[in-house]
């Protein structure tokens, strides 16, 4: 399970950044992927924990857990996450998205102020 969170690490939150820092304009891309990280990392954080706990002291039975009711609360946001990723995420072209196809994706990346 702890490989799967270094994946979902890598891909969310560095994705994003670079992303973010890629899709923003010049002048404010350090101020957007700073706010991406608040987001995700601050705030984020913090209101999952008191969703979490929230969830756990609802379906417990004295000192048993509902763990089936438990998941599911996860399970939810997730797939409510991804629905609202298809449907509102649009790829974006190459120009907005500066990208020189025969350099190396990182090296994009450095070159675009990410």
């Amino acid at each position: 399970i702890q490989a799967f969170h270094g994946l979902a690490y890598v891909f969310f939150m560095i994705g994003g950044q670079f992303f973010v820092g890629a899709m923003a304009p010049e002048a404010i891309g350090a101020s957007a992927q700073s706010l991406i990280f608040i987001a995700t990392s601050g705030i984020g954080l913090f209101l999952g924990t008191q969703l979490a706990g929230y969830v756990m002291s609802r379906n417990s039975e004295g000192e048993t857990f509902q763990w089936r009711k438990i998941w599911a609360v996860p399970l939810a946001i997730t797939l409510a996450g991804a629905i609202a990723f298809a449907v509102f995420f649009r790829v974006p072209s190459p120009e907005e998205f500066k990208i020189e196809s025969n350099k190396p994706i990182a090296e994009q990346a450095m070159l675009n102020g990410v």
